[in-house]
């Protein structure tokens, strides 16, 4: 039993740090793509909604089409959210550094929790609260450098982006028979709307930007997004949370190291600041939830001890 959790931590650890691997290349692809934001917008909609959409398909054994079809208004409301989020991503990134649009999107769970305790009244534990203080603190040394900057507006963009995918989270948690994956393919296509009327250069691409947008849209986010969700599967989810984290360093490295845009230093002391509270209360849900284990498994020992005893029954 020991050897087969061990496989299935080392599987989780596996799948979930390609994941993130993965997610970590989104912006630097955004910004390689050198195109008027409309267009990034119109590509990144058209080919993620495919990839989404291929995803969709082999996990519902070629039935797509009812995969669609029965998302009802939440899966409506959701994959509106999601296109709302993706607009928001992208003009955040090509706005403000990368660094500051990942900082203040880092913030997304906390988002999530201060949301589901205003709408559904959930419980928060103190730590959630000390957490939200000091990454709220970090989040406005980054504002307060970015005042009168065009910066602020990529800033904005990473709150916007950050509530609505916690607006989805939160919409989610009661509805968990919904069909992700077709949510999200929907969102992808519904996002590529609004984009419409900005499209005054047209959607004429070159091909090495359909390559990098073919690569971004249609490979990295499904395959990230599928891998990061098969997550939980394998490990507790604040333990992937704790991967999760990693993006934040790891996005604006690739750009850093591509592109030669260097992170300022407020961003990076911010950013330790964000970090460090999140993976603080990452790793004590990490601590709660192994304690639960423990005590669930010796629970299930207990009453499994007679029955050991007398095999024949």
């Amino acid at each position: 039993m020991p050897r087969h959790r061990d496989t299935t931590r080392t599987v989780g650890f596996v799948v979930v740090a390609a994941g993130v691997a993965i997610f970590s290349t989104d912006a630097l692809l955004i910004r390689l793509q050198g195109m008027p934001v409309p267009q990034i917008l119109f590509w990144r909609g058209v080919l993620s909604a495919l990839g989404f959409g291929a995803v969709t398909c082999i996990a519902s054994r070629g039935h797509i089409v009812r995969a669609v079809l029965t998302l009802g208004w939440v899966g409506l409301a959701i994959a509106l959210l999601r296109g709302a989020a993706n607009i928001a991503f992208v003009l955040s990134v090509e706005e403000t550094s990368v660094a500051q649009a990942f900082v203040i999107l880092a913030t997304t769970p906390l988002m999530t929790a201060l949301l589901s305790k205003l709408l559904v009244a959930d419980h928060l534990p103190r730590r959630t609260w000390l957490t939200a203080l000091a990454a709220a603190a970090g989040v406005t040394v980054i504002f307060a450098g970015s005042f009168g900057t065009p910066q602020l507006a990529g800033d904005l963009w990473a709150i916007a982006g950050g509530l609505s995918i916690s607006l989805t989270l939160v919409i989610v948690r009661s509805s968990k028979n919904l069909d992700r994956f077709a949510a999200m393919a929907a969102g992808c296509a519904l996002g590529v709307i609004p984009v419409l009327p900005f499209l005054g250069a047209g959607i004429g691409i070159s091909a090495p930007n359909a390559l990098v947008a073919f690569l971004n849209g249609a490979v990295v986010l499904p395959a990230a997004v599928a891998l990061v969700t098969l997550g939980p599967k394998y490990l507790p989810a604040p333990e992937v949370s704790l991967f999760l984290l990693l993006e934040t360093v790891m996005a604006p490295l690739w750009v850093w190291l591509v592109l030669g845009q260097q992170p300022e230093a407020r961003t990076v002391i911010a950013g330790a600041v964000v970090l460090a509270a999140l993976a603080f209360h990452s790793a004590a849900e990490l601590s709660d939830e192994r304690r639960r284990m423990r005590a669930t498994a010796a629970g299930g020992s207990q009453e499994l001890a007679p029955e050991a005893a007398a095999p024949g029954l």
